[in-house]
């Protein structure tokens, strides 16, 4: 009798040692699966959020090539750009120094219809004088490598490339 109760609770530590096996697995399956979830989230987030930056930013470099190099000082001034044309005037001295064109700016990516409804998450920050360039600021949302580097740089490189022809 002894035997046959110790083969018993073998075989029920094998089987219950498999479902703690099983569970494991099927838990780690659940969060490989949700972990990659959040990740293709946060890419869209990422890419949402770069559009917008690099729209406010095209409306700005549009803004202050028509202005001969003066920034936009509020929000409606930014938004009044509206509908933004597909190139500037304003050639940059170096290829590259900012965009000049809406491909060059967002590639195959789809401009926001609306500039307002687009930055509604982001902080927008303009100088009262309009000699310093708009601070676009994501607001803590992911975006693309090099979004926020990249804006300040063309904003930068506008400013003085248009002081340099001014004087």
């Amino acid at each position: 009798m002894t035997r046959s109760n110790s083969r018993l609770r073998r075989g029920s530590t094998r089987s219950t040692f498999l479902i703690v096996i099983a569970l494991f697995v099927l838990a780690w399956i659940g969060t490989a699966i949700f972990g990659y979830r959040v990740y293709l989230n946060v890419l869209d987030t990422a890419r949402e959020t770069d559009t917008a930056m690099r729209s406010l930013a095209w409306a700005a470099l549009v803004y202050t090539c028509r202005e001969d190099g003066r920034f936009p000082t509020d929000a409606q001034q930014l938004f009044a750009m509206q509908p933004l044309p597909d190139s500037i005037d304003c050639v940059p001295s170096e290829a590259g120094d900012w965009p000049t064109t809406r491909q060059e700016l967002l590639g195959d990516l789809v401009f926001p219809d609306d500039l307002k409804h687009a930055s509604r998450k982001m902080k927008l920050y303009f100088s009262s004088d309009g000699i310093r360039p708009p601070v676009i600021d994501a607001n803590g949302l992911p975006t693309e490598l090099g979004t926020t580097e990249e804006i300040p740089l063309w904003f930068e490189s506008m400013k003085s490339s248009l002081q340099g022809t001014d004087s």
